[in-house]
Order: C-alpha cells, then sequence, then structure tokens
C-alpha cells in the first residue's frame, strides 16, 4: 500500500543512481572514497531493491509536538508530515498554519521546546519580529511571539534586551522568559555566548527527523541569517541531560515578565558554574535551577574532545581517586528555588542528601511539592571512592520535599532504577508519570505517592517519547515507535485504556516494511539473563532455524537500547531484516535497563573490553546450539562504541563470526586517552595507559590487528572525530595479512553517516558484505 508521495521516491532514485549507473572498479588496497559533491557515487544493487531501500530511508515522515497540550486539554501543536498545525487530541482533527500568516515573525524557541501557553488558546515562544529588527538595525528585533490555535493569526509583543543580555528559557504559562545577564565580555569581542557546553554523554539517537516543513524551516532559517542578532538573543539553558552547560563568566540570572513589563533578578553565579537543567512550577510562579560542580576556577575550560588531563579534579573523580570530602560534584552541587513573586529561594544540598546528587525534576500543580531525582554515585570495582560525575552515576531515585525541602518519602521501583532513561513529571497534586527503561521497553509509569499505586500503563511494546499530560482528563498523547512501527502519535488514559491513535503519517510504511519482532532471552554461565529482540523477515519462523544472522550492539557505551524504529546503517533494525537477515538485539554488560549492577560490570575490575564482547559470543553459541543459526551465518555490525564492539568481537572471537562490518569505530583506546573524549576512557579502564600499557593495548583493535580472520567492510567519515586515518591504517595492516578487507571512506561525512546519499550507499554494501560472506 502506498500512498501518492511515494511517487517522490522515484524522483530520489534519480538523483541517488542517475550518477554513475554501475560499480566502480575495487581501487588500491580496497579504499573506497565516496564524496557526495563529485557526482560518483555507484549503485550495486538491481532496481527493485534500490527502490527498496530507498523507501524505507527516506519515507518515514517527521511526527512530534512542538508544545505543550492547551490548558483546556484539547490541543498541542505538531508537526505531521509536511503540515505543522494545531492537533485535536480528542478527535484527532489538524488545524494547519499558513507560514503566510508569520509575515514579520519567526517563533524561533519552537525549536528547541520552548513555548508555553498564556491562556486555552494562545501559545507563545521566544523569536524574531523582522520589522522591530530591521527598524533598530538589527539592536532589537527579539519578541513574544503568539500564535491563535483557532484562527491562526501571529502577532507579538517585544522584549527589549540590552547588548549583555540572553534569553535562556521560557514558563508554562508563555508570559515569564528567564534571562542571563553579564557584565563582562565573554572571552572576547565576537559575542560569543556566556556558556560553553561540556559533553558528559551521548545524547539519544533521534528516532525521527525532526525537521520542520520545508515553508517554516525556510522561515528559521532566515531568522538565523538575515536576524542573526536577534536569534543569538536565544541560548537555551539545555534541559539535555547529556550536556551540562558552563558559565564562562559571571551571570545574574533573573526573570521577566513580558505582559507585567516586570523584571525578577534571581541569583549572579560564577564563572565555571554548571548548570544540569531547571524546572518552572506550571504556573511559572516559581523555578528550580540544579547547579552541578564547581570546576578548577584557575583552569581554562577546554575542548569536548581534547583527551584526559590528570590534573583536574574530574579526572580524579572519574577514576574513583578523589575522596567524597574533595568531590566538586557532591560537595558544590545544589539545588536552588526560587519563589519569583515573593523574592525568597531555599537551598537542598546535594552532600546534605544521603551522599546523593539530586537533580530537579519538578513541582506538583498546586506547588506544594518539590521531586528531586537523586543520581546514585558510580561504586566501580577496583577504585578507591565512589564516582559522583552524574554521567557515570550507577542508578537513579526519587524524593518528595514539602516547600522547605524537608524530604517527605523516597520512591525506588526497579523499573525506574536506568539514570539516563528515567524522566518524571507530576501530573496533579499528588501524581507523577514517569518513564523508565526495562530490557528495550521504555515505558510510561503512573505513580501516586499517597495510595502507593505503581503501572506500567504503555498498551502496545516499544518506545514512547515525548509525554505529554492533560491537565483535567486524565490523559498522556506521546509519540510510540518500534522496530516493525514507524513513529506515530498516540492518546491514552493515566490507567493505560481507551488508547487512541492520533496520526497515520507513517502507516504506509509500517505496512510496507515486512518484519516481526519476537522477544529473546538468554541465561549466562554467571547466572545473569540477557533479554532483547530478535527481528526477522515477517515471513519467517520463530524459533528460527538456521537463519543468517547478524548482532548488533549501540554506541556509547553506557545508555540504553530502545525498541524504536530506525532504518540506516548505523542502526539497521528495519533494513536488514526487509532484506533476508535476522538481527539480534540484546543490551548486555555496561547498558541500562538491567539493574544498576549490570550497567556499572563494563567498568568494573578490568572488564572493559571484554565482559560485553564475550556475553555477545556467548549468546551467540547459545543460538547455535538451539539450531536458531550455524557456523558461516553470522555476522557483526555497530557503529562508534559499537564499531569498537564489532572490531574487538572478531579479535576476541576470530572463527565466531564470518563478516564484520564497523562503523565510525573507536580503536585506539590509548589515543582516546590522550586526545579524546576526555572523561569516559579513565573511567572504562581506571588507570592512564602509562600504568597500564598493556591492558590499553589489549583493549584497542588497532594493535590486534594479526588476529583478526574475518572480512571487514569498514565505513568512517573523513570528519569524523575519531581519526579516520587510524581506521584506515587498520584497514590496511588487513589488506597486508591477506585478510578479505573493504573500507568505505565517506568525504566530508562527520561521526556517522547523515546525508540520504551517503546512507543510500552505505545499505547497498552492507548488504551485499553480508550476502557475500554469510553463506
Amino acid at each position: 500500500m502506498r500512498s501518492i508521495r511515494w511517487m517522490l521516491v522515484a524522483l530520489v532514485l534519480t538523483m541517488l543512481i542517475g550518477v554513475v549507473p554501475a560499480r566502480a572498479a575495487d581501487p588500491k588496497n580496497n579504499v573506497v572514497i565516496i564524496d557526495e559533491y563529485a557526482g560518483d557515487i555507484p549503485t550495486l544493487l538491481d532496481d527493485d531493491e534500490l527502490e527498496k531501500i530507498a523507501i524505507l530511508q527516506s519515507e518515514e515522515q517527521a511526527v512530534f509536538a512542538l508544545s505543550p497540550i492547551s490548558p483546556d486539554d484539547t490541543s498541542v501543536l505538531i508537526v505531521e508530515g509536511d503540515v505543522l498545525g494545531f492537533k485535536n487530541i480528542q478527535d484527532g482533527s489538524l488545524n494547519p498554519l499558513n507560514p503566510d500568516n508569520f509575515a514579520r515573525f519567526v517563533p524561533y524557541s519552537l525549536g528547541s521546546g520552548g513555548s508555553g501557553w498564556l491562556d486555552d488558546r494562545t501559545l507563545a515562544a521566544v523569536g524574531v519580529d523582522f520589522q522591530l529588527y530591521d527598524e533598530t538595525q538589527g539592536a532589537q528585533g527579539t519578541a513574544l511571539v503568539l500564535i491563535d490555535r483557532i484562527t491562526g493569526a501571529v502577532s507579538g509583543i517585544p522584549i527589549y534586551l540590552p547588548e549583555n543580555v540572553y534569553v535562556v528559557g521560557l514558563s508554562p504559562n508563555g508570559a515569564r522568559v528567564m534571562l542571563a545577564s553579564f557584565y563582562e565580555t565573554a572571552g572576547d569581542d565576537s559575542g560569543d555566548a556566556p556558556f560553553a557546553k561540556l559533553r558528559v554523554k551521548q545524547p539519544e539517537r533521534e528516532t525521527a527527523a525532526r525537521k520542520l516543513p520545508a515553508r517554516f524551516a525556510k522561515r528559521f532559517a532566515t531568522a538565523q541569517t538575515r536576524g542573526a542578532n536577534a536569534v543569538k538573543r536565544f541560548q537555551p539553558l539545555n534541559q539535555d541531560r547529556s550536556v551540562l552547560e558552563v558559565s564562562t563568566i559571571q551571570l545574574d540570572l533573573g526573570v521577566y515578565d513580558v505582559l507585567a513589563s516586570r523584571y525578577y533578578y534571581l541569583k549572579t553565579v560564577a564563572a565555571n558554574t554548571s548548570f544540569a537543567g531547571n524546572v518552572w512550577s506550571q504556573d511559572g510562579g516559581r523555578i528550580a535551577f540544579t547547579f552541578t560542580g564547581l570546576y578548577d576556577e584557575d583552569g581554562l575550560l577546554r575542548p569536548i574532545f581534547d583527551g584526559a588531563l590528570i590534573s583536574e579534579q574530574i579526572y580524579q573523580d572519574s577514576i574513583g581517586a578523589l575522596p567524597p570530602s574533595e568531590n566538586p560534584f557532591l560537595q558544590n552541587t545544589f539545588i536552588e528555588a526560587f519563589d519569583i513573586d515573593n523574592g525568597t529561594s531555599k537551598v537542598l544540598h546535594a552532600a546534605a542528601s544521603d551522599n546523593k546528587i539530586v537533580i530537579g525534576a519538578g513541582w506538583s500543580t498546586d506547588n506544594q511539592t518539590f521531586l528531586g531525582q537523586a543520581l546514585h554515585p558510580a561504586r566501580i570495582a577496583g577504585r578507591k571512592y565512589p564516582i559522583y560525575i552524574p554521567q557515570f552515576a550507577e542508578r537513579t531515585s526519587f524524593n518528595f520535599y514539602d516547600g522547605n525541602f524537608k524530604r517527605i518519602s523516597s520512591f525506588a521501583p526497579a523499573e525506574l532504577a536506568s539514570p539516563f532513561a528515567t524522566t518524571a513529571q507530576f501530573v496533579s497534586p499528588d501524581e507523577v508519570l514517569f518513564r523508565g527503561l526495562v530490557g528495550t521497553e521504555l515505558h510510561p509509569y503512573y505513580y501516586n505517592r499517597i495510595s502507593g499505586e505503581f503501572r506500567d500503563i504503555a498498551v502496545p511494546s516499544g518506545s514512547y517519547y515525548g509525554f505529554l499530560p492533560t491537565r483535567l482528563s486524565h490523559q498522556l498523547v506521546f509519540m510510540h515507535t518500534s522496530f516493525t512501527s514507524p513513529p506515530d502519535m498516540y492518546r491514552v488514559q493515566w490507567d493505560g485504556k481507551a488508547l487512541y491513535r492520533l496520526t497515520w503519517v507513517n502507516e504506509n510504511l509500517r505496512e510496507y516494511s515486512q518484519t516481526r519482532q519476537d522477544a529473546v532471552s538468554f541465561k549466562l554461565k554467571n547466572g545473569q539473563t540477557r533479554t532483547g529482540v530478535l527481528i526477522q523477515p515477517a515471513d519467517a519462523a520463530f524459533p528460527p532455524k538456521n537463519v543468517k544472522v547478524v548482532v548488533w550492539q549501540e554506541g556509547g557505551p553506557g545508555g540504553g537500547m530502545y525498541n524504536q524504529w530506525l532504518t540506516n546503517v548505523e542502526n539497521p533494525y528495519g533494513l536488514l531484516p526487509n532484506f533476508g537477515f535476522a538481527l539480534l538485539f540484546v543490551p548486555l554488560a555496561g547498558r541500562e535497563g538491567n539493574g544498576p549492577d549490570v550497567l556499572k560490570a563494563l567498568a568494573d575490575g578490568n572488564n572493559f573490553g571484554q565482559i560485553d564482547i564475550n556475553e555477545q559470543a556467548e549468546i551467540v553459541n547459545q543460538m547455535i546450539t538451539k539450531g536458531w543459526t550455524s557456523k558461516g551465518k553470522i555476522g557483526i555490525t555497530g557503529c562508534s562504541y559499537g564499531g569498537y564492539f564489532t572490531w574487538q568481537s572478531i579479535i576476541q572471537h576470530p572463527t565466531l563470526y564470518s563478516a564484520a562490518n564497523p562503523q565510525c569505530a573507536l580503536i585506539d583506546n590509548i589515543t582516546e586517552w590522550n586526545r579524546g573524549y576526555a572523561y569516559l576512557m579513565p573511567f572504562l579502564e581506571g588507570a592512564t595507559p602509562f600504568d597500564a600499557p598493556e591492558e590499553y593495548r589489549k583493549d584497542s583493535p588497532a594493535y590486534n590487528s594479526s588476529k583478526v580472520k574475518t572480512p571487514v567492510l569498514t565505513f568512517h567519515g573523513s570528519d569524523d572525530f575519531l581519526p579516520v586515518n587510524q581506521n584506515e591504517n587498520l584497514h590496511l595492516q588487513l589488506v597486508k595479512q591477506g585478510t578479505p578487507a573493504r573500507m568505505i571512506k565517506f568525504m566530508g561525512a562527520g561521526h556517522g553517516l547523515g546525508s540520504t546519499e551517503y546512507q543510500f550507499y552505505a545499505a547497498q554494501e552492507q548488504i551485499q558484505w553480508f550476502r557475500t560472506y554469510l553463506k
């Protein structure tokens, strides 16, 4: 079943395959250069299969929310395919917005989730007023952009900001903007924002392209150029917990009420203070900041990928060498909650919270109860002290506090133990909706803190994103996806009943994809159980019988592995099974969703580089014993840490896998310690490469090429922060020793293959490689 819009696939195919109709000759050393700008992308498969790849990779339609639900529980602003409009969550109708109605306005903050409802029909966002901007030669132009959900009319209220003031947030009631002001230059006179972003965790991979419809996207692009001086005024304090925002200079934090034209000063923060999120009360009357740690005041903020520096306290914490009494994360982390109208504040220090870092999760709807999310420090075998860097927390739990930050109760179910996958929000004075990960299932959970009732309210299996609760009708709107279902939006009651589908933009793609998913479970020799999913062609039997299977691991390490729709080569859940292969998806040691002991096991002792690799091998051997597959039929792939996992697996188990496809892979842990992501390798290895050189060499594929017997297809971008030359050198070693090897170097690509053209070509290479070597 296909919609008319799928005619566009023919156009995509024309662009992708019309340049070179046949496979290019293999170059010297089997290093193939692919450059989308040079017009030399060949094709490898027949036309029917090319069309299938194009549909699977290019036909997913965007569907996501850009606002909370309106106060009357009727509407939410969403992107639905090529339409931006207000969705009626009760009957599913859509009121499209006309881009022409925006005229002089661009609601810029919508792109980062910054919007709030002034009343039942008026949605507010921070944006640009081009008329005001042009009249003042760029010194102004910032406005509160107002959108009427019924008429589609757009208007604005000017927000007059001096040069030294940035908008960093918007209240849920749409009337108050959070401001950061400074009185010295941010490094130089270039106008740099007074924040630096410190990556503390690999971000979650998007489940769907968050792209605005073309006409709206064009307006946003115009704002970035013509209205650049106004756009730079909006620098949101990121709510993505994979990033810490760090102040580069002293800042005054305040709130400006746009409707009342009144400014409220909140607090002055020092340079090098990090922000780990902020939460508003629903009425915009309160805000709580979580300040996480104070970095070395005499040290300079270094680039994210600039290697370890053993003199830094954060490095000492990452290896468990810093006593809690000296740990900046523990000692300097606190929540400060401000009552904006009264000018008062309350402080909760981590060191006074059972020695756990607590971050703000939100207020009850009556503002009487505050919810804090506690991050338990990692206690790693072989390390002297607990590790408090939030990225490495081993579990999470929740505390309820009264208005004076006196703890009322705590809540710590196993379903909500995953530190990064778990989120929470109050939906009434006493009820909370959580998101939790168990295995591969990312589900919503309901909790009543008075009655103690706790339940999973998910209906189909899969992953649930973008929770939007109603205020009065006890409903939840969300985006759902799974290995066999592309994203669409739904509504359900808090009791898990009355599931109602709100969008159908990806139904044709769901029907086109012919796959099935079945839960699998494996008991390891250590007594632990690993659960996951086997994805196969729709007509395959389960349990499978002697099938070709590819095993896969996510990047990271750490974080969860989610049951969701993706068809790129880095996450080929909907790709390889549509071409006859089974794909095994099992979270192993070092992953969320299996409890704290499994999560931290990757860093325990000398486990890194062995424990999860050996778990996967044990699982593969169990599949062979069960008759699900057999020697000669097993492949392996993954990107980033998944690429490392692939290399390390074929080095440690050289006869188990018959074909490998490492992508954007980490291969040299010594280089990574010296010139890479500053804190991850020290945490995983627990020592410097100077102190444990043999351990680093054993755990680095770059130094173990002689052990590789498996045919290897390598993907790597020329602009990847993981050096392409290292991966090419490893490839050349395989060529030199006679191991079948082919490397595809994608020019201009970064970490992973972002472009449609590169994904289209890489899919052909991946499919053909596994067809060639899996018998």
